[in-house]
């Protein structure tokens, strides 16, 4: 399932933009280059310097990872795999 949305939406550093900041937040946002409808987001808190939840085209709200996540890599694949369920729960839904 992960290969599906990597070879979708290639996660490379620079096409992560800083989205919002404040002073206890990050957010990072990913665009696919093709599909600018197609987003997912993620939020880093300053303070516990710990990615802390994620957002989509297809979601409604942030959602809480159940666990902080330390490691960025780790986070963003999270996030792909967030947007891949998104995705799939958007057209079984219709």
């Amino acid at each position: 399932m992960w290969y599906v949305t990597h070879t979708q939406m290639p996660s490379k550093p620079k096409l992560w933009m800083l989205a919002d900041e404040d002073e206890r937040s990050k957010i990072f946002r990913y665009e696919h280059p093709e599909k600018p409808d197609l987003w997912v987001e993620v939020r880093y808190s300053k303070v516990t310097e710990c990615w802390t939840a994620v957002r989509c085209a297809f979601s409604e709200g942030w959602q809480r990872w159940d666990e902080p996540i330390r490691n960025h890599a780790v986070a963003k694949r999270r996030a792909f795999e967030f947007l891949l369920d998104a995705a799939f729960e958007e057209v079984h839904a219709a």
